[in-house]
């Protein structure tokens, strides 16, 4: 049976809710918008089930992604992201119950790290 784990992938993104204004990190004018006061950094997890190979992850199914920015990520995505990490994990036969566990044992580090 494969050794399976959740690879994370953290991105950011300065928001303005009053003007609908994104900034995401791979843009050359995130570092001047960042600090800017009339907006927020977001931090978005996009979450992946791998595979470890001998020499690099297998990214196995891309799950979803989880937005911390003003308040914790909503229910409705959490419920996604653990309906569909039951999918891959029966896919790649492992178990999902366990593989859940994992995944609420990451998103609660996560959590304490931003509200804490």
């Amino acid at each position: 049976m494969a050794d399976m784990f959740f690879h994370i992938e953290q991105r950011s993104a300065w928001v303005r809710t009053s003007t609908h204004t994104i900034i995401y990190d791979h843009d050359p004018d995130y570092m001047r918008f960042a600090p800017d006061p009339s907006g927020k950094v977001k931090r978005m997890l996009r979450i992946w089930l791998a595979e470890r190979k001998a020499d690099r992850p297998c990214l196995r199914a891309y799950l979803g992604t989880v937005t911390f920015c003003f308040i914790r990520p909503s229910f409705r995505d959490l419920c996604r992201l653990f309906h569909l990490t039951t999918a891959a994990a029966k896919a790649a036969g492992q178990s999902a119950k366990a593989l859940r566990h994992d995944l609420a044992d990451l998103l609660r580090k996560y959590i304490h790290e931003e509200y804490g």
